[in-house]
């Protein structure tokens, strides 16, 4: 999207631990700068270097103890602005 390349799965081969280091080896592998995945139900935005890591958890089953919560993500140009809200029912 724009100039943001973006890698989606559902993340359920990253496993539970060290998630953020099989991202980031799959983004550098599908030279890639937006990782969004799902799977763990735990809201999770990090941002290393050129890298965004984003899960925006779940709206009905939150795991971890997570609120209920949802992502919104905005690109502009090579910009990225990622934000979990929390979701009232």
């Amino acid at each position: 999207i724009e100039e943001v390349p973006i890698l989606i799965m559902h993340g359920e081969r990253l496993g539970y631990f060290n998630r953020e280091i099989k991202m980031q080896q799959l983004l550098q592998e599908y030279q890639c700068r937006l990782f969004i995945s799902g799977h763990t139900h735990i809201p999770m935005l990090v941002q290393e270097g050129a890298y965004v890591y984003f899960n925006p958890g779940s709206t009905s089953l939150p795991r971890g103890g997570s609120l209920p919560s949802y992502g919104v993500i905005e690109i502009d140009g090579a910009s990225i602005h990622a934000e979990i809200k929390n979701y009232q029912r």
